[in-house]
């Protein structure tokens, strides 16, 4: 009887991002993110990656390309692990938001329903857009890079574990340039092997 082979699926943060301290999901990496994703590329080089799949988004593209030049694979851009969408945030400052949204964020902060963000997307959302993307690199039978978003790697940890996406909150939000290390088997399906793994930093 022929033994199915577990396909490593890394699922990988961003490098440390210029946003000047607003929610701005497109900005661009600063050199401490460049360093990040330089030092993550030298620890993949001997893991098997076949491929890397990468949100569309620039801190998310950078860190592809930088981690490339390590690698040496083939990269495929796709906007389904684009980070989630803040919506009427995107662009205003923390400050701003705390201000604006006073009444939204005292029920926000208590994380009992997945509520989405004002105009944006929930959590729910996310696991939509992102979940058969996410199958279909499982089951193309080679070991894969994805480079994403801390909201996107956290709504797909709970729907890998089955937990209601609200509590994606109350996991650690995935560091700089960590790596979340999900198996795929054939017959047996998931196994998320560790989460914010940084050791590659130190």
């Amino acid at each position: 009887m022929q033994k199915t082979q577990d396909m490593n699926i890394y699922l990988v943060r961003h490098g440390e991002q210029n946003n000047n301290g607003c929610y701005k999901p497109d900005a661009e990496l600063t050199p401490d993110g460049i360093k990040q994703a330089n030092l993550l590329g030298w620890r993949l080089q001997n893991a098997g990656v076949i491929r890397i799949y990468t949100s569309d988004l620039p801190g998310a593209e950078q860190t592809a390309e930088t981690i490339n030049r390590h690698l040496h694979r083939e990269v495929i851009h796709m906007p389904e692990f684009r980070e989630i969408s803040f919506g009427e945030w995107e662009g205003l400052s923390y400050s701003e938001v705390e201000s604006r949204y006073t009444g939204f964020l005292q029920e926000f902060s208590q994380h009992q329903r997945d509520m989405p963000y004002p105009g944006g997307e929930s959590g729910e959302d996310v696991k939509n857009r992102t979940l058969a993307s996410l199958e279909q690199i499982a089951l193309s039978n080679h070991d894969s890079v994805i480079i994403s978003h801390g909201g996107v790697i956290l709504t797909l940890l709970c729907a890998l574990m089955g937990f209601s996406l609200e509590k994606r909150f109350q996991l650690c939000q995935p560091e700089f340039c960590s790596i979340c290390r999900v198996s795929y088997n054939p017959l047996k399906g998931y196994s998320i092997l560790s989460i914010n793994d940084t050791a590659h930093l130190a």
